[in-house]
């Protein structure tokens, strides 16, 4: 392959790159959110012995494993 256009895949490859780790970086602060309100979800439901939050807490956690599933198979 010539230089110039070996050059140019080079470049495309390391934008996408880029662009995929950008992406992940952002779906983990995501993810960190999600399990920050998990655990405050939690501490509401400990302080005011309500266990009808249940559900709330489940779906941030089921959102926190879905986004780091997302991560790891962006990552292989």
């Amino acid at each position: 392959m010539p230089r110039a256009k070996l050059a140019i895949v080079q470049k495309a490859f390391t934008a996408e790159f880029i662009k995929v780790d950008g992406i992940g970086t952002r779906l983990q602060v995501v993810a960190r959110k999600a399990d920050l309100l998990s655990f405050a979800i939690t501490g509401l439901m400990e302080v005011h012995q309500d266990d009808e939050a249940w559900p709330l807490r489940d779906a941030a956690d089921q959102i926190v494993s879905e986004l780091e599933s997302i991560i790891e198979e962006m990552q292989s």
